[in-house]
């Protein structure tokens, strides 16, 4: 999954599925403070279909803890 680190250039690519307005996407960048919370940000890869064993480019995002944990709350 290096791939979506890369592609993503060390910013959240969330462009608001999380349910926030971004404006665009999300301004997160990796290991700096979040410009909303202040907490540092790491990147995770978040999976579009909930499902980690598909693995498609298409299906991941690098999305800041934010983003990913309000995408992933209707799911648990």
């Amino acid at each position: 999954m290096d791939h979506v680190r890369e592609r993503s250039g060390g910013r959240c690519e969330c462009d608001g599925r999380c349910g926030l307005d971004h404006g665009g996407r999300c301004a997160a960048r990796d290991r700096l403070p979040h410009p909303d919370t202040g907490a540092t940000v790491v990147l995770t890869t978040m999976h579009l279909d909930h499902a980690p064993e598909h693995c498609e480019d298409a299906n991941l995002l690098h999305a800041c803890q934010r983003c990913h944990n309000r995408y992933d709350a209707p799911a648990r």
